[in-house]
């Protein structure tokens, strides 16, 4: 496998935006002096893969082991240079495309680029102990990485593994004794390294036949325990249970399973309460402990409830999310879960401010972004439409959106300068849903940013863990960012915590709009919108700065 340094092609590593954010594009926005640009174009490494159509840089995650900062990078749609041994087994489904994931060594001077050790046979499996017989589409369709000071915690994830089990055999009257059919399902699969070993644990969180595909790593995060070679795992699971949807909560020593939790355990538990849950999943501190550099800046009325929260290293909660959740009219929600994965301890963050298939929660990210010493919750909605000239869309447009979305026909109102209802030469229906259409604009994306403070009310006190009172996120509205406003944009897609980028004490955000049109040349070039925190304020909905890919 060879790696070269080349400028990236259509696909954009939007994800590690600290390390590869290709170019700074000056016209048409209002940008900084150029002494405070962020990403000046001589500050970036760039790579790329050499063999086409591999999706090297779907997935990234970056991470620091032994003191040097690396970068995984997921490519779902590589070859292996080893074939499945899947002949007689998997059929027609048997393919060399089963994808890798990539270590990149960041150092500037001596770049280095390693296939990370994954098994895609049968063989390679065996050895692992992932269950087989099964085959492997999208290896590094899901990346994670956290730092410790050995190699680092690493997670490389293929939400479309299929495990194959071996055909069950039966005797049926008048038969001689044939077999049923091979029994697929696509439960998902992840290789765990916690830095304590060479060799990779299987994260296998979809194991029965009556949570079905899975999709297991869909999603994914990972966190370093409080002892080294300790690593916490957390998987979206949002086809589990015919598409409802699970998480999965996983504590790991070394290669050893040490504790593993469901937010589902059975099938009735949040029935039909929504789908595609875990689509999104991030473990999250949300009062950072304290040895953070803004924890002392908590408000008093809370520093007395957030000690005993303080004195432990493993006080992780968790965010997941469902992009249709039925108790909110079928828009999305994001929960805060604690540890314990209690179902009557979920704090419940809803659109209510979007339209059905926005995909509030597509996205999370966490951030301290008014320097309160309590993280708060980004969201963002790639697929949020809005109307042109207005904000909100109308009950009767939302109408028009969803009879949209059933139909196969070509819009060609969506980009045309002129809506059909206000052509002069235009004949027809200016009620009917294509005319209607021209007025919206689709896929543009939002993102909602939900401030955390601290809780005084006895009845928001949900418990992260035993010790600490959980932040207040409900009290007030969302402020809601909605960056470029171009239809099919999608901003939103990805959001990355930036850490403090200028040096004011708050921390900052890099939000994504992989489909955002140049404005000069007219296609699609995508974009990074930059956003400063500052203490005691509340962000603008007017980027610092924008990045673009270059060309």
């Amino acid at each position: 496998m060879q790696i070269r340094a080349s400028v990236l092609r259509t696909l954009t590593l939007w994800n590690y935006l600290t390390y590869l954010l290709a170019f700074v594009h000056t016209a048409n926005y209002q940008q900084p002096a150029p002494e405070d640009l962020l990403y000046p174009p001589d500050a970036v490494q760039r790579y790329a893969h050499t063999e086409p159509g591999s999706y090297f840089g779907y997935s990234v995650a970056s991470y620091v082991g032994q003191s040097q900062s690396f970068c995984l990078v997921g490519s779902p749609r590589a070859k292996s240079d080893i074939l499945g041994d899947l002949s007689g087994h998997a059929g027609s489904h048997s393919s060399p495309h089963t994808g890798l994931v990539y270590r990149i060594d960041l150092d500037p001077n001596l770049p280095y680029c390693s296939m990370v050790p994954i098994a895609t046979t049968d063989e390679m499996r065996q050895e692992a102990g992932t269950p087989y017989p099964g085959f492997s589409s999208w290896l590094g369709g899901t990346v994670a990485a956290a730092s410790n000071s050995l190699d680092g915690i690493q997670l490389g994830c293929d939400p479309r593994y299929i495990y194959a089990p071996d055909p069950i055999n039966r005797t049926v009257p008048g038969d001689m004794g044939l077999s049923q059919p091979r029994t697929y399902l696509g439960t998902g699969q992840c290789a765990l390294y916690t830095g304590a070993s060479m060799q990779y644990t299987s994260v296998d969180a979809c194991y029965s036949q009556e949570e079905g595909a899975c999709l297991a790593g869909f999603s994914a995060d990972v966190k370093p325990g409080k002892h080294l070679g300790e690593a916490l795992v957390a998987l979206g699971m949002p086809g589990s249970y015919l598409t409802e949807g699970n998480v999965f909560l996983g504590h790991y020593r070394g290669r050893e399973l040490i504790n593993a939790m469901r937010l589902k355990s059975s099938p009735q538990d949040l029935k039909h309460m929504g789908f595609n849950l875990g689509y999104a999943v991030s473990l999250v501190k949300l009062i950072p402990d304290t040895d953070s550099k803004t924890s002392h800046k908590l408000h008093s009325d809370a520093s007395e409830q957030t000690n005993n929260f303080h004195e432990t290293n493993d006080n992780w909660g968790l965010l997941a999310s469902s992009s249709m959740w039925i108790d909110n009219e079928y828009r999305g929600i994001v929960m805060l879960i604690d540890q314990t994965m209690e179902l009557g301890g979920i704090t419940y963050l809803k659109d209510q401010w979007g339209h059905i298939g926005s995909f509030f929660g597509y996205s999370l990210a966490t951030a301290d972004l008014d320097g309160n010493g309590i993280l708060d919750i980004i969201v963002g909605a790639p697929y949020f439409t809005g109307q042109k000239g207005e904000e909100k869309l109308t009950d009767q447009d939302e109408q028009v959106l969803l009879k949209s979305t059933k139909s196969n026909r070509v819009r060609d109102t969506l980009t045309g300068s002129i809506p059909l209802d206000t052509d002069p030469h235009f004949a027809g229906d200016r009620s009917s849903p294509d005319v209607k259409w021209g007025r919206l604009a689709p896929d543009i994306g939002r993102v909602y940013v939900f401030y955390g403070y601290p809780s005084s009310s006895v009845t928001n006190s949900h418990l992260l863990n035993r010790d600490q009172v959980r932040p207040d996120y409900l009290s007030r509205p969302p402020i809601v960012l909605s960056g470029l406003k171009m239809p099919g944009g999608r901003f939103g897609h990805s959001l990355v915590n930036l850490g403090d980028v200028d040096g004011d004490g708050t921390e900052d955000l890099a939000i994504s709009c992989p489909y955002c049109s140049d404005p000069d040349r007219g296609h699609d070039i995508g974009a990074v919108l930059i956003y400063l925190g500052r203490e005691n304020f509340i962000l603008e909905d007017n980027p610092f700065q924008v990045c673009t890919q270059c060309g």
